[in-house]
């Protein structure tokens, strides 16, 4: 059961990352250079994984 909550949780983040970067770089890219919005889209993507992780795995991950 838990194999399948962290196989279940990869995928959900996977897809949301990817939604969420493409979302935002969207809006990013308008104002600022190509490195920075790259800079910006790994800190939201470790944020993302991070808030991800402790939704499926709680407070103990």
């Amino acid at each position: 059961m838990r194999a399948l909550r962290t196989i279940a949780g990869d995928f959900a983040l996977f897809f949301g990352v990817i939604i969420a970067v493409k979302l935002f770089d969207s809006f990013v890219i308008h104002w600022t250079t190509f490195t920075s919005a790259a800079l910006i889209d790994a800190f939201v993507i470790s944020l993302i994984v991070a808030v991800g992780r402790w939704l499926v795995f709680g407070k103990r991950a």
